[in-house]
């Protein structure tokens, strides 16, 4: 029998086979990579963002890319953008071939952005104030830390309620010489939560949510105190940790301790804040009216001074005067109003700049509380923008970290503690 023999004949490439080798030799992608899905940067880190021409080819693209010495990670051929690495070293270099390609339109960092927030508080809807400051955005940067410190020299603080429980730091009652700053009153309660309140699914959130309370009592049950009392608060706050005072109390006579202990606290690297008070007068009132403090008028919504807040040339600032925050008694959260609650909007933005960047000085943060603001009548600076003055913060470049000294205080939920040994409230 013959066989006959059958030739195995290997048959020549098809073209896009060929054309496939011949581009991956040259280190070009393919025209299957051209159809790929669409891929952002991944987990990949100082990436750019090339746009090509619309006309441009993909292997024109990829051209431009080789050619620069970037390397291509990902692409949006939808947009007709890729994300690419530039070689470490020939950053300057690699950026300016591709931003003089023709064939590319433009260059950018693959910069980040991040959720936006909103407290999960169920009293938010009720913080006008909050948003008006866009205090949300602010978040978004920072929500500052355990580490900051707003003292809040007042009618006391109750450490029980449920927006500042763990948030209280040891104080010092002033009126009764005693180691329990127990707030009698309220209004002190109050002006910690719009300042601090946490996040944590009851009552409000404060403008720094994760800023801790130091409370120090210098007003009784009624609310007033003496200049000694307020003065020596100020000092113990300032030695005791405070990055920030807040002074949510007015009256219309300048007292010399009082403005020697302000003094003292600002020489201690302290931002001091208070209230401009209730009369709706442009005459002074202190302590807000004396050198350094950040004063403070009540705004409303439309960023017209209450009627009833005080104003002139000696005012530095205003912010919303109406707040829904919570105090003592048996109804944890109801409004309250007066410039001692616009206070607090500005001490814990404050608290917020120096969370992000401790290590500016005081100067530097009352310069950006007075230079982020919305104009506003009736006042030097405007109304306080809590998301400009942390951006301005967040601008300034991180020092090289230096060790730093622990703090002393501790938080604690009961009233009980352990420490050394007339004006009226503003709201």
């Amino acid at each position: 029998m013959l066989h006959r023999a059958v030739a195995r004949v290997r048959p020549s490439p098809p073209l896009f086979v060929l054309t496939f080798a011949l581009l991956a030799m040259l280190g070009i992608p393919s025209v299957t990579a051209a159809y790929s899905p669409s891929r952002g940067s991944g987990s990949d880190s100082n990436t750019w963002v090339v746009k090509y021409r619309t006309d441009s080819s993909r292997y024109a693209a990829a051209a431009a890319v080789g050619n620069s010495g970037a390397k291509e990670v990902a692409e949006i051929p939808e947009l007709d953008a890729q994300v690419v690495t530039l070689p470490a070293g020939r950053e300057a270099q690699t950026l300016n071939s591709l931003r003089h390609d023709p064939r590319v339109v433009s260059v950018e960092s693959d910069d980040s952005m991040q959720a936006t927030y909103l407290p999960i508080d169920p009293h938010w809807t009720q913080e006008w104030g909050a948003r008006a400051v866009r205090a949300p955005l602010a978040w978004n940067v920072t929500m500052g830390t355990d580490k900051t410190v707003i003292a809040v020299v007042d009618t006391g603080v109750d450490p029980r309620q449920p927006d500042l429980k763990g948030k209280v730091l040891r104080g010092w009652d002033f009126q009764n010489n005693d180691s329990n700053p127990m707030d009698d009153n309220g209004h002190g309660t109050a002006v910690a939560g719009v300042a601090a309140a946490a996040v944590n699914d009851v009552g409000i959130a404060g403008i720094c949510l994760r800023c801790v309370i130091l409370p120090v009592k210098v007003l009784n049950k009624a609310g007033s105190g003496s200049y000694s009392n307020i003065a020596a608060g100020i000092i113990w706050a300032a030695k005791h940790g405070a990055d920030v005072i807040n002074l949510s109390l007015a009256g219309p006579y300048p007292s010399t301790v009082v403005g020697d202990a302000i003094r003292f606290a600002r020489n201690h690297g302290v931002v001091v804040v208070a209230a401009a008070g209730n009369e709706g007068s442009r005459h002074k009132f202190y302590p807000a009216a004396f050198p350094g403090v950040i004063s403070v008028a009540a705004t409303n919504s439309s960023d017209r001074l209450y009627n009833w807040s005080n104003r002139g040339t000696w005012v530095k600032l205003s912010a919303p005067g109406c707040a829904y925050t919570g105090s003592t008694g048996p109804i944890r959260w109801t409004w309250w109003c007066g410039t001692s609650f616009a206070t607090p909007i500005v001490a814990g933005t404050a608290a917020l700049i120096r969370s992000l960047r401790p290590g500016l000085s005081r100067s530097q943060v009352e310069k950006m509380l007075l230079t982020s603001t919305v104009k506003v009548r009736g006042v030097t600076e405007g109304r306080i923008d809590s998301y400009r003055a942390v951006n301005k913060a967040n601008a300034v470049p991180l020092p090289t970290p230096t060790p730093s000294p622990t703090p002393t205080q501790t938080p604690t939920s009961s009233p009980t503690a352990s420490a050394m040994p007339s004006s009226s409230p503003a709201g």
